[in-house]
């Protein structure tokens, strides 16, 4: 028996990617990473962040979320996989499995997205940001839609809603301090 070990040992073939797809791959990374501005997937050191307050930074860095923002975005579909290459042809997004059979995600994207499957047809699904989960229920109520009790999730305390002409969302309360890293989504 051949120890299989021994592909490690091979030499290393350097390989010579397609440059649109390399700089598309690095520009992805870079997005994944949420680097600071102006450092490269290329630069071997990372400058300190300013100590400048967010909300006084200049205009190109990530603010953090704030009511109302769309933190996370799912496209409903029939056919997830068709949806897949179809948006991977045109917009050169790629999807992985995401959070069981029915969907797939696209990390590195801001806000997160996903696909996923559902029997109703095509819609588009928004989880907003919201400051206080309970009151934005609450409001949803008065407003004249409907919402689900606050159900704490690992990236917040969420609520599923339909406003007064039947469009589903959700709204959700992150953790205090925190801010979704823009690769991280959950199909719901």
């Amino acid at each position: 028996m051949t120890d299989p070990f021994d592909v490690l040992r091979a030499p290393v073939t350097p390989a010579q990617p397609d440059p649109r797809f390399a700089a598309r791959l690095r520009a992805r990374l870079e997005r994944a990473l949420d680097l600071p501005e102006g450092v490269a997937v290329t630069d071997i050191s990372v400058p300190q962040p300013p100590a400048t307050p967010p909300e006084e930074q200049e205009a190109g860095s990530r603010a953090p979320l704030r009511q109302g923002d769309i933190g996370y975005a799912s496209l409903w579909v029939l056919d997830v996989a068709r949806a897949a290459a179809f948006y991977t042809a045109v917009l050169g997004v790629e999807y992985l499995p995401g959070h069981g059979p029915r969907g797939m995600q696209a990390p590195g994207l801001a806000p997160p997205q996903a696909l996923w499957q559902s029997d109703a047809g095509p819609a588009l699904f928004c989880s907003y940001v919201v400051d206080d989960a309970v009151a934005a229920m609450e409001r949803v109520r008065a407003a004249g839609g409907q919402a689900g009790e606050p159900v704490p999730q690992a990236y917040g305390l969420r609520a599923d809603c339909t406003d007064t002409d039947g469009v589903r969302f959700a709204v959700y309360q992150p953790p205090a301090g925190a801010r979704p890293a823009s690769g991280t989504s959950r199909v719901t």
